[in-house]
């Protein structure tokens, strides 16, 4: 699955990516899709059978599964 995470700051998603490629999981920062909001304007792209764990998830807005062209939460106020 393809899932996107947004942050509060750019710092937040700079960490979170860099947490991931440490974990060996590929993820690349990005800009925030039009049609998801965020605090700042960097989201972070990466592949995954499942969420990250609670260590890693703690400075993350959101994440959504990107699908069909679209988003839906699966953390986050939207999607907890």
């Amino acid at each position: 699955m393809t899932y996107m995470a947004t942050f509060f700051t750019h710092f937040d998603a700079v960490s979170f990516a860099r947490s991931l490629t440490a974990e060996g999981i590929a993820a690349k920062a990005r800009p925030v899709p039009r049609a998801v909001s965020s605090s700042c304007g960097t989201a972070v792209q990466f592949e995954g059978e499942k969420l990250p764990g609670p260590a890693l998830l703690a400075d993350v807005d959101r994440i959504y599964i990107m699908a069909g062209g679209g988003y839906r939460p699966v953390y986050g106020e939207d999607g907890e």
